[in-house]
C-alpha cells in the first residue's frame, strides 16, 4: 500500500519450497532479515498486503508519522526497542 505503513511481525526463520523457471523443484533456507525479506515477497504473490498481517490495526500510519511510531517501543515485545515492517 502505497504511502502507508505498519509494524508486522515477521519470522527469523523461513524454509521455501518452489519451482525454478524451468519447473524444476528446490528449496532454499533464510534466517533473519532474509527470511522476512523472502515471507515479504511471498506474500506479494500470493496477494496478500501488510495490514492484513498487522495484529493492531491502529499503528497503521501515513509515512510522515512513521519515524514517530518506530521511536516508540513496540508493546507486544518487552523491552524491544523497535520492530522494522
Amino acid at each position: 500500500m502505497s504511502g502507508v505503513r505498519g509494524r508486522v511481525r515477521r519470522p527469523r526463520h523461513v524454509h521455501l519450497r518452489a519451482l525454478d523457471r524451468h519447473g524444476q523443484p528446490f528449496e532454499h533456507e533464510w534466517q533473519g532479515v532474509r527470511a522476512a525479506i523472502v515471507q515479504h515477497e511471498v506474500d506479494h504473490l500470493d496477494g496478500v498486503l501488510h495490514p492484513m498481517r498487522m495484529k493492531d490495526l491502529s499503528l497503521l500510519v501515513f509515512d510522515s508519522e512513521w519515524d514517530k511510531l518506530m521511536a516508540e517501543p513496540d508493546p507486544d515485545v518487552p523491552g524491544a526497542d523497535r520492530v522494522d515492517d
